[in-house]
């Protein structure tokens, strides 16, 4: 576990760039919308923040996803020295997840600290939500983006140990077939989401999101917020999945 957490400290302090980087550009994003709001740079504007920082918010889906392109394309070239690390594959690649996924929780509070706060100072006192269903819709719109973009991370891990794999073969038609890769899977899990059985296999233990006080009543009423257990369980075996055989792939390339 001392290793691990070895290993996590250095993913820690190699890829901070990224961290401050993106810190950085919610400020840069908050005062430009605020001088546009006020008139500074162009006509007068209302909600010019609340628009810019929610669009901050909405970028956090990508987050992890350029976290590992970013952080596997400076271990690109040292690939081989992960030959000789006493760690296991699966080490070396969570602690990177893990790393990117605490940034990520680090700068979405953030960014989502300051929507709470341009938010609540534009509502009237009937529209604020009770205190309990704040927190309830904060933590589950938190937790939504957070597994959506570790999800969307783990499928960049996997296309991008593809690609180390296929270079070797195809050289520079590796990223080509990758890409070909990528579409044929998203097509093929469109027509398996689209199937009886998988309907069956996930949607049981149902869910229900219902929200009654403020704000959230009518975007409660607007939306469905159904969710089922089965669908939950599918997508974490799939996640598994694409971990180990990412970590395997790597590793083969790492060993050859």
């Amino acid at each position: 576990m001392k290793s691990w957490l070895a290993l996590l400290k250095k993913e820690f302090l190699l890829t901070r760039t990224i961290f401050l980087f993106g810190i950085g550009l919610i400020f840069v994003v908050l005062g430009i919308s605020y001088a546009m709001q006020e008139g500074y740079l162009a006509p007068a504007t209302d909600r010019v923040m609340l628009i810019g920082m929610t669009a901050g918010i909405l970028m956090h889906f990508i987050y992890l996803p350029v976290y590992m392109i970013i952080s596997m394309q400076k271990e690109l070239g040292t690939l081989h020295l992960w030959l000789h690390s006493p760690q296991p594959m699966y080490r070396l690649i969570s602690a990177k997840m893990i790393s990117g996924v605490v940034y990520m929780i680090g700068s979405l509070l953030l960014n989502g600290a300051i929507v709470l706060a341009i938010v609540f100072n534009l509502l009237s006192a009937e529209d604020i939500p009770k205190i309990m269903e704040s927190m309830e819709f904060v933590g589950l719109a938190g937790s939504f983006i957070v597994v959506q973009s570790f999800y969307l991370g783990l499928f960049v891990l996997l296309f991008i140990s593809l690609y180390l794999v296929l270079r070797k073969i195809f050289r520079g038609w590796s990223w080509l077939i990758v890409i070909a890769l990528f579409v044929a899977f998203s097509w093929m899990s469109d027509k398996i989401m689209a199937m009886t059985w998988y309907e069956a296999l996930t949607q049981w233990g149902e869910i229900t999101i219902h929200f009654q006080t403020g704000i959230l009543k009518p975007l409660s009423d607007m939306f469905s917020h159904q969710l089922y257990f089965g669908d939950l369980l599918f997508h974490f075996i799939i996640m598994v999945v694409i971990f180990v055989i990412s970590t395997v792939l790597i590793d083969r390339k790492v060993e050859v």
